[in-house]
C-alpha cells in the first residue's frame, strides 16, 4: 500500500513490454518440430531393386544398426536408388545424428556405378511457404525467365532459403553413336565415352613453382562448343587396315578420325524429369522455401512485393501466379484464434460485471486478463517461442483462468468491505490474507498439472509444449497480479468513502438449504453422482477416439500412381485424362499438375509414374465432400494400373496424417509375406469407413534378365564385362559431362546407342555384340535373355522384410476402425512366421494416448502432493480430489453432444480440468479449514464456508466457461485443434462446479468426522 507508484509503473512496463514482445514474435501455423530422422539416399542408376537391396542397402543398414540412441532403421530399395531412414530417440540433437551417420558410412564398400550416398536430415518445417506457377506460350522461354530472373530475385528476399524450379525445358547435347561406324573402326562405346569425358572435364595436374611461388596446374576442357565437340579426334585402340593405310612412315593421317565420324551430335531438350501445367497449359513451378528462423508472414509479404515488381518485367503473354501461400492460412487462423480469445475475454468481463454490478470493481478484476497475457508474452518471446496456433490456443484458454485469482481476491475484499461498511486498508489487507493461501495453492496445482506435458515425448510433446508454456506463464503472472496488483487497484478505485452494507447473497441462502439437506442424505448424493459417472463412461464407445481432428483448407490434393516403370510420357498422357475430370468438378477455381514426383527422401530422385494435382476451391466448397466425389470420378476412368489418392488440403502445410492408417506386415519368407499382405489388404477393403487401400507388394514390374553364357563368350574372345558394357549404352543415356563457355551456362552432354522405344524381347535378343575380330553376333548367342516379374520396391524394418498396406480412414471414429481392423487381422489365419504391426495414425494415437494417460496420472499425484504441502495434511486434499471424477461427467457429455471425438486436444482438456476443478474446491476447503481453526464446529464450518464461497466459485466457473465458449463454437481452421479441448473444459467445469458444491463438503465431513472438535454441533434442520 505504500508503493502504489512503483506497482503502477510495473503494470505499465508489463503491458508495454508485452505489446512489444507480441509484435516481435515470429508468426507460423504450428510449432516448429525437430524430428531426429536421417535419410541416406544412394543412387545406383538402372540397378534392379534386388541388386540395390543386396549391394547398396544392406551395407548401409549394417553400418547404422549399431549406432547409439537409434530407435529403428527402415529401408526402401527401388530401381536405381536406395533410401535408408534412421530414426533416433526423441531429444537427440540433429547435428549429433548427422555426424554419427557420416562416421558410420565412412569406409563402406559400394559397387562400381553407385553414387556417393547423400545424408539428409528430415526437416518437417522445410515445406514451401509459397508455390508459384509461371505460364506462357513457350516452355523454353519460361525456363529461362524462371531460372535467370524470378528465382534469383526471390532468393535475394530476406528470410528466403532457396527457390526451386520444376518443369523447366532446358537444352542438352545428345551424342548418338553409329554402331556400323564403331564396328568399322573397331571402336567400343566405352572408348568413345572416355574420350568425350576427357575432353569435357577439368582436373588438377599438380603445382608448379615459379619465382618461389606455388602455382596450380589445371587441365581445362578441349571442347567448348558443339562444333568443337563434333571435331574431337578419336584414337582407335586397334585401328583398322583402312585407318593405318593413311599413316605413312608411322605418322598420323592428315584426316584423323573425329567424333562426328562415328556419331551424330544434336542440340536437343534435356531428358525431362517433371512436366508442369496450370489449368491445362504448360507452366513452370517455383517453390519458395524460408529459413528455419524466419517469420513466415513477413517473408511471404516481402516475396509478394518482389513478385509485384517482377510482373512488370515479364514479356507479354507470360503470367506469374501464386498457387499456394502459407501466410494466407496462417493469418486467417491466427486472426480467428485471436478473435475468439478477445471475444472470450469480453464474455468473461460480462459475467464478472453481472455478479459484481459495479463498474470499478469489474475493472479491478478484468485488468488481470491483459496484464497476465502481456507478461507471459515477454517470457515466451525471451525463450524463443513463436506466435502460432498453440500459443494462441493457450492464450484463449488462459483468458478464463487468469481472471479467477483476481475474482477470488476482489470478492473476498469486497465482501469484507460490505460486511464492515469500510473501504480502508485494513479491510483490504484482511480480505487479501483470507484468500492468499488459497490463491497460491490453486495456482501451484494448476501449474503442476502442466508440468507432466514436459515429460510427453515425440511429436505430441513438441506440439503441445508451447501451449503449456503459455498457460503456465499466464498463471504465474495472474498470481502476481492477484496478490500484488489487485490490492493496489482496490485501494485506488474502492479504497475511499463508505460502502453499502449488504446481507447474505440470496442464492447463498438457497444453496445453504441444499447443502444442509445433502449433508443429511450423503448416500443419496454420492450414489447419484456415481450413477452419473458410470453413465457418462458408457458414452465413450459412442463418442469414439481420434488422433488429431482434421484441419482443412479450401483445396484438394490428388495423386495418381501408375505401375512402376511407366515412362514420363505415358504418365503425362493419363494425367491429361485426370485434368478433364478435375476441370468439370464443381467449385474448382484453379488446378496445377506436376507429372513426375520427387521422393520424400530426396528431391533429386523423381518417380516418373506419379502425377500430383493441386486444386484450389471456392471458399463455399466442402473439401471433404468434393474429395470423395473426385475420388469416385477418377476411379470411374478405369485407367490401366492407376491408383488414386484424394484428400482435402491440410492446414499443416505438408498434409496431415490424422487419418492415414498403415499395417506393417513382416516375414523373412517372401511367399508368406506376399500372401499375408494380400490378406491384410482384403480385410481393410472390407472394413466400412476405409478407402484407398494400397498394398505395396501388389505392384510388380517386368524385368529383362541377361545371363552370360561363359563358354560361348569365351569361344569368341569375350568376357562378361565386354558383353554387358556393349549392351548398356543401348538403354542408358549416360551423362558424360557438360559443355561450358564463357557466355553460356553449362549444357549437359549425353551419350547413347540408338534403340527403338517400342523394342520387343525378340529385338533385345538380336542386339549386336562385337567380337575382338570385328565380327558381330546377336546377344542371344552369348547370353540367355528372359522376361520376369519383380517387386517394384523391397522394404525392410530393422533388417526384417516388410510390406506396407496403407489406407485412409474416412470415419470420424478413427480409433474404432483401427481396433476393428487390428482385431480382424489377429483372427485371420496368416502364414506362419508372419507378424503385423499397426502403424500410421493407429500407432501415433496409441503412443499419444499412453503418454497423456501417464501425464494425467502424474498430474493428479503432483496436485495431491502440492495440496498436502499447502494444507499441511492429507485428508482435506483427499476430499478435494473427489471433485475430479465429477468433471468427467460433463466432459464426456459435452463431447457426445457436440459430436467431437476423444482425441489429443480433448485429453489435454482433461489434463487442464484437473487444475481448474480443484481450484474451486481449494477455495472452498481452505475457508472451511480457517473456520475450524477459529473453533467453529465441522458442520457449521461447511455451511458457512459454502455460502461464503458460492459467489466466487460461480463467478470463476462462469467466467472460464464464457471465455472458452467462442473457442468451442469457433468455425475457423485454428479452432479445430482446440474445439474439443474447450468442450471438455466447459462440460467438465459445469458439472464439477454444481456437484463439487455438495460432494466435496460431504466427503470432507466423512473424512473428518472422527476428528470433530468436542464442541461440534449437529446439523440443524431448516
Amino acid at each position: 500500500m505504500n508503493n502504489v507508484t512503483f506497482i503502477i509503473l510495473l503494470v505499465v512496463i508489463g503491458i508495454t513490454g508485452g505489446i512489444w514482445s507480441l509484435f516481435q514474435m515470429p508468426i507460423e501455423s504450428f510449432p516448429s518440430i525437430n524430428a531426429p530422422v536421417v535419410n541416406i539416399v544412394t543412387q545406383y542408376p538402372s540397378a534392379p531393386p534386388k541388386t540395390v537391396a543386396q549391394d547398396v542397402t544392406a551395407p548401409i543398414e549394417e553400418a547404422l544398426i549399431g549406432l547409439p540412441n537409434i530407435s529403428s532403421v527402415n529401408s526402401t530399395s527401388s530401381e536405381g536408388y536406395s533410401v535408408v531412414t534412421a530414426e533416433f530417440n526423441v531429444g537427440v540433437n540433429t547435428s549429433q545424428t548427422d555426424s554419427a551417420v557420416t562416421r558410420a558410412l565412412q569406409g563402406i564398400a559400394l559397387p562400381q556405378g553407385a553414387l556417393t550416398p547423400t545424408i539428409n536430415t528430415l526437416d518437417l518445417n522445410a515445406l514451401p511457404i509459397m508455390i508459384l506457377s509461371l505460364s506462357g506460350p513457350s516452355l523454353s522461354q519460361l525456363g529461362h525467365i524462371a531460372n535467370h530472373i524470378i528465382a534469383p530475385a526471390l532468393s535475394s528476399v530476406s528470410g528466403v532459403s532457396s527457390v526451386t524450379v520444376a518443369g523447366v525445358d532446358s537444352p542438352a547435347i545428345q551424342i548418338t553413336l553409329n554402331p556400323q561406324a564403331l564396328q568399322a573402326h573397331h571402336l567400343s562405346p566405352e572408348e568413345i565415352s572416355t574420350d568425350v569425358q576427357d575432353a569435357l572435364k577439368t582436373f588438377p595436374l599438380g603445382q608448379a613453382v615459379m619465382n618461389n611461388k606455388g602455382i596450380s596446374v589445371v587441365a581445362v576442357p578441349s571442347a567448348h562448343t558443339p562444333e568443337q565437340l563434333a571435331n574431337l579426334p578419336i584414337v582407335a585402340t586397334n585401328p583398322s587396315l583402312e585407318d593405318t593405310s593413311t599413316m605413312p612412315h608411322g605418322k598420323l593421317s592428315a584426316n584423323p578420325l573425329t567424333l562426328k565420324s562415328v556419331a551424330t551430335i544434336n542440340t536437343v531438350k534435356a531428358p525431362a524429369s517433371t512436366i508442369s501445367r496450370l489449368d491445362g497449359h504448360p507452366s513452370v513451378t517455383l517453390n519458395v522455401i524460408e529459413t528455419s528462423d524466419a517469420n513466415t508472414v513477413d517473408v511471404a509479404h516481402n516475396v509478394l512485393q518482389q513478385i509485384n515488381t517482377l510482373q512488370s518485367q515479364l514479356p507479354k503473354g507470360v503470367t506469374l501466379s501464386v498457387l499456394q501461400n502459407q501466410a494466407t492460412n496462417i493469418k486467417a487462423s491466427v486472426n480467428g484464434m485471436a478473435r475468439e480469445a478477445i471475444l472470450g475475454a469480453i464474455l468473461a468481463v460480462i459475467v464478472i460485471a453481472f455478479f459484481l454490478w459495479n463498474g470499478r470493481s469489474t475493472l479491478v478484476a478484468v485488468v488481470a486478463i491483459p496484464l497476465s497475457i502481456f507478461i507471459s508474452m515477454i517470457v515466451l518471446h525471451a525463450i524463443g517461442i513463436t506466435l502460432n496456433m498453440m500459443t494462441l490456443g493457450g492464450m484463449a484458454v488462459a483468458v478464463g483462468r487468469v481472471v479467477d485469482d483476481s475474482i477470488v481476491m476482489l470478492e473476498s475484499v469486497y465482501r469484507r468491505m460490505q460486511a464492515t461498511g469500510q473501504r480502508g486498508a485494513d479491510a483490504i489487507i484482511h480480505g487479501a490474507k483470507e484468500v492468499a493461501s488459497a490463491i497460491t495453492a490453486s495456482t501451484l496445482t494448476t501449474i503442476g498439472v502442466f508440468f507432466p506435458i514436459g515429460l510427453v515425448s515425440g511429436i505430441v510433446g513438441e506440439f503441445f509444449r508451447p501451449f503449456a508454456f503459455t498457460v503456465v506463464f499466464s498463471l504465474i503472472a495472474s498470481w502476481f497480479v492477484a496478490l500484488v496488483v489487485n490490492p493496489i487497484l482496490i485501494h485506488v478505485f474502492l479504497g475511499k468513502g463508505q460502502i453499502e452494507t449488504k446481507h447474505e447473497w440470496a442464492p447463498a441462502r438457497l444453496y445453504r438449504k441444499i447443502l444442509r439437506w445433502s449433508l443429511h442424505h450423503p448416500l443419496v448424493v454420492l450414489s447419484s453422482a456415481a450413477i452419473l459417472l458410470v453413465g457418462s463412461l458408457g458414452l465413450v464407445p459412442t463418442i469414439g477416439t481420434a488422433f488429431l481432428p482434421p484441419t482443412s483448407t479450401p483445396s484438394l490434393n490428388a495423386k495418381m500412381v501408375l505401375p512402376a516403370g511407366t515412362t514420363l510420357t505415358a504418365t503425362n498422357a493419363d494425367s491429361l485424362q485426370v485434368e478433364k475430370v478435375i476441370r468439370h468438378l464443381p467449385g474448382v477455381l484453379q488446378y496445377q499438375t506436376t507429372v513426375g514426383a520427387p521422393t520424400k527422401a530426396s528431391k533429386s530422385i523423381v518417380q516418373s509414374n506419379v502425377a500430383n494435382f493441386f486444386i484450389s476451391l471456392a471458399k463455399a466448397a466442402n473439401p471433404q465432400n468434393l474429395a470423395t466425389e473426385l475420388d469416385n470420378r477418377l476411379n470411374a476412368l478405369h485407367l490401366p494400373g492407376a491408383t488414386f489418392a484424394v484428400a482435402p488440403g491440410s492446414s499443416f502445410g505438408g498434409g496431415s496424417s490424422t487419418n492415414q492408417l498403415q499395417v506393417l506386415v513382416q516375414s523373412s519368407n517372401p511367399a508368406h509375406l506376399a500372401a499375408a499382405s494380400q490378406t491384410v489388404a482384403r480385410i481393410m477393403q472390407q472394413q466400412p469407413g476405409v478407402s484407398q487401400v494400397q498394398n505395396q507388394l501388389a505392384t510388380n514390374q517386368p524385368e529383362i534378365s541377361v545371363q552370360v553364357k561363359p563358354s560361348a563368350a569365351r569361344a569368341l574372345g569375350l568376357t562378361s564385362s565386354d558383353i554387358l558394357g556393349q549392351i548398356s549404352p543401348y538403354f542408358v543415356n549416360s551423362p558424360v559431362g557438360t559443355l561450358s563457355s564463357v557466355q553460356n551456362a553449362a549444357i549437359p552432354v549425353y551419350l547413347q546407342l540408338p534403340h527403338h522405344s517400342t523394342m520387343t524381347l525378340s529385338d533385345f535378343k538380336d542386339v549386336p555384340i562385337q567380337t575382338p575380330l570385328g565380327h558381330s553376333v546377336p546377344l542371344s548367342h552369348v547370353a540367355t535373355v528372359s522376361m520376369q516379374s519383380v517387386q517394384t520396391t523391397i522394404t525392410q524394418t530393422n533388417g526384417i522384410p516388410t510390406a506396407t498396406v496403407s489406407a485412409v480412414i474416412t470415419a470420424q471414429n478413427v480409433g474404432k476402425v483401427s481396433h476393428l481392423i487390428a482385431h480382424a487381422i489377429a483372427k485371420a489365419h496368416l502364414p506362419s512366421g508372419v507378424s503385423t504391426v499397426m502403424g500410421g495414425v493407429s500407432q501415433l494415437q496409441a503412443q499419444a494416448f499412453s503418454q497423456l494417460g501417464e501425464a494425467i496420472i502424474a498430474a493428479i499425484v503432483l496436485v495431491y502432493l502440492i495440496m498436502v504441502l499447502a494444507f499441511g495434511g492429507a485428508l482435506a486434499p483427499l476430499a478435494i480430489l473427489f471433485s475430479l471424477p465429477l468433471a468427467v461427467i460433463g466432459a464426456l457429455l459435452g463431447l457426445y453432444l457436440s459430436h467431437q471425438p476423444l482425441g489429443i486436444p480433448a485429453l489435454i482438456g482433461f489434463l487442464m480440468l484437473i487444475g481448474i476443478v480443484v481450484t474451486n474446491a481449494i477455495v472452498l476447503v481452505d475457508l472451511v479449514q480457517q473456520h475450524r481453526r477459529e473453533g467453529m464446529a465441522l458442520d457449521d464450518a461447511l455451511l458457512q464456508a459454502g455460502s461464503t464461497r458460492l459467489r466466487p466459485i460461480l463467478m470463476t466457473a462462469l467466467a472460464t466457461i464464457g471465455a472458452l465458449l467462442p473457442l468451442a463454437l469457433g468455425a475457423n481452421e485454428g479452432s479445430l485443434i482446440s474445439a474439443s479441448l474447450a468442450v471438455v473444459v466447459i462440460g467438465g467445469l459445469f458439472t464439477s462446479t454444481l456437484l463439487t458444491l455438495v460432494v466435496v463438503p460431504i466427503m470432507y465431513r466423512i473424512l473428518h468426522r472422527s476428528r470433530q472438535n468436542p464442541g461440534d454441533s449437529q446439523i440443524k434442520t431448516a
